[in-house]
């Protein structure tokens, strides 16, 4: 019964972070597959659309969570706030946060793969459109009369146009790196595959400076996430156009006789505005915070000031007892800031990585952990 009580509140959390994220894909599937606003952009990328954009706001989702669990200014601030009012298995949540970071990272991986396939399919989807010619079958003559709407510059400009492709005998590869997303895509993805890669236990333990140098790709990795969906290439057709040209309708009229003054007027899109910098702008300022306050109590000086093995304590026998003291070494540190319960110091150590909790004024080694 102990162990549920302890354990009750992490599967608690696991239920609700996974309901979350079926709860958005299942969502934002069933409005990008059914929207009468991209009628036309399904008629390109049939349910590729969906399973595209569906799992880019689940990985939205996660991005926002995952720079979270490695604010430890912040987790000691909200450890203190649970430490007054909550159970003591709700704040042993917060000592598994690495652990959700990997978790977050490793739903990140899943999210991105899905999002890759589905636009890898829609390029090729919008690139054959293009190929098609005007005597084929009827749904191939559709997307190449629709590919002709707007201007034929390239990159398109104005309001007709929905397939960002505007060259009738190109390669999809050639297509997709003219297009920014496409781009930032790829260099979202190989951030991210170095820093997955370099994370494995085996690089953390035998080269720690490869796996600390390599995560801080995460600033090229936010940067361009940030940035993904500027251009704009998923296109809606807009809520006045949707009064005067109807796509349930007009689909089945002859090209022919749709313009000004005809049956149906030509529709107008405009592209989907872009949201992650939404959900992510909070964690990353959070983020920031938390460095400049690491960078501030970096002057602190920590002394060790005895080290003896842990033969009465809980740990593992291979551990060894630290005593720490803290002394203020720059002036802009008040002394109240230099110790507080659940602070963190930073060893080094080739062996393992030392977690340190602040216990009456003075630091004291409780656990022997994996912190990375």
């Amino acid at each position: 019964m102990g162990n549920l009580q302890n354990t009750l509140p992490k599967w608690i959390f696991l239920f609700v972070w996974g309901g979350i994220q079926a709860g958005l894909f299942g969502y934002y599937f069933w409005f990008y597959y059914t929207n009468q606003r991209f009628y036309y952009t399904r008629k390109y990328l049939r349910v590729a659309l969906a399973f595209a954009r569906a799992p880019a706001n689940c990985l939205n989702f996660n991005c926002m969570l995952i720079l979270l669990p490695v604010c430890r200014n912040l987790l000691s601030f909200v450890r203190k706030f649970l430490c007054r009012c909550c159970a003591r298995p709700l704040r042993q949540l917060l000592d598994q946060n690495i652990e959700f970071h990997k978790l977050s990272a490793y739903a990140i991986c899943f999210w991105t793969a899905i999002h890759t396939v589905a636009h890898c399919y829609n390029a090729e989807f919008y690139t054959t459109a293009m190929r098609a010619e005007p005597g084929a079958a009827p749904a191939s003559v559709s997307v190449y009369q629709l590919s002709s709407l707007g201007s034929t510059s390239c990159p398109r400009q104005g309001v007709y146009w929905v397939n960002p492709v505007c060259i009738s005998d190109s390669q999809t590869v050639l297509e997709a790196i003219k297009i920014y997303p496409a781009i930032s895509g790829v260099i979202i993805t190989l951030a991210l595959i170095i820093i997955v890669l370099s994370a494995t236990e085996f690089i953390r333990r035998s080269y720690f400076e490869i796996f600390w140098i390599t995560h801080h790709l995460f600033i090229v990795f936010f940067a361009f996430l940030v940035s993904h969906g500027f251009r704009g290439v998923v296109r809606a057709q807009d809520e006045l156009s949707l009064e005067k040209h109807n796509p349930d309708i007009c689909v089945n009229i002859p090209f022919s006789e749709w313009g000004e003054g005809k049956t149906c007027e030509y529709p107008t899109f405009q592209s989907s505005t872009p949201s992650t910098w939404c959900w992510v702008i909070v964690p990353m300022v959070l983020y920031v915070i938390e460095r400049i306050i690491r960078g501030v109590r970096s002057f602190q000086k920590v002394v060790i000031t005895k080290v003896s093995a842990t033969r009465n304590l809980p740990v593992p026998p291979q551990c060894l007892l630290l005593s720490l003291s803290a002394h203020q070494c720059y002036p802009v540190l008040p002394r109240t800031h230099l110790l507080s319960p659940y602070s963190y110091a930073a060893l080094y150590c080739p062996i393992s990585v030392i977690v340190i909790t602040i216990v009456n004024s003075e630091f004291r080694k409780v656990v022997c952990m994996t912190l990375f």
